[in-house]
């Protein structure tokens, strides 16, 4: 016997959840295929793009006053975002090749 969707879910049963889903998109449109997982994957790159300025700055700074610790710190905050940035626009770009 199948197994009936509730009527206000039915709009959305043509989507299925992948390993493409994308933290700060929920519901169903969370894929990255969908335009608010590729909205949200955007977001997570100008966001990554922002830290790793700010953070390179913080670094600089931190070297320059002779807080060799500190910069270390957040040149390890600078390599995640970067990371971040990197897994953003290339989860962006496997989501557009697989539509």
């Amino acid at each position: 016997m199948p197994t009936r969707v509730p009527a206000p879910m039915a709009k959305w049963e043509h989507l299925h959840f992948s390993s493409q889903s994308v933290p700060g998109a929920g519901g169903p449109a969370g894929d990255a295929r969908t335009p608010d997982g590729q909205s949200a994957l955007r977001l997570h790159a100008g966001i990554a793009t922002i830290a790793f300025v700010l953070s390179t700055l913080v670094t600089v700074i931190f070297f320059l006053e002779g807080e060799t610790v500190l910069g270390i710190i957040f040149g390890v905050i600078t390599l995640g975002c970067i990371g971040a940035f990197g897994w953003a626009t290339a989860s962006l770009r496997r989501a557009r090749l697989s539509r």
